[in-house]
């Protein structure tokens, strides 16, 4: 059940955001069918429901160990979450605890902690200042 307030904005508005959802499926099952293994490289934030799930949709993904947060949506419109969505997110997270920190909890993880909660293969760099 959407929010109140976001269907008061328009009805068009809440056709746009199922229409989002069901759009982006097509996307993610591309990826994942690709012939040939794929990276993501996260140069900062993966931050909301889409940008995370469209990293976690490659084989591998690596982020920055300094800046990179991985971290679902403070905002909340009570969309739930499509099955394709859950079903990426249980594969890819192996780890239920990490599973639920991320989305019960939305807490903000860095990249060096994400890589040992298994969400990432790894985070191996910093940025250029820290490197000096």
């Amino acid at each position: 059940m959407l929010r109140p307030w976001v269907g008061a904005a328009s009805f068009h508005a809440v056709d746009l955001l199922h229409h989002l959802v069901a759009s982006f499926k097509p996307v993610i099952s591309a990826l994942l069918s690709l012939p040939m293994p794929t990276i993501a490289a996260l140069p900062g934030h993966a931050a909301a429901a889409a940008r995370f799930l469209l990293a976690l949709s490659h084989d591998y993904v690596q982020m920055r160990r300094d800046q990179g947060v991985l971290y679902m949506s403070k905002v909340d419109i009570g969309l739930t979450f499509p099955n394709y969505f859950t079903a990426l997110m249980r594969s890819k997270i192996g780890s239920a605890s990490a599973g639920r920190d991320i989305f019960l909890s939305r807490r903000n993880v860095k990249g060096e902690e994400a890589m040992r909660m298994g969400i990432v293969d790894l985070a191996a760099h910093d940025s250029e200042e820290k490197r000096q």
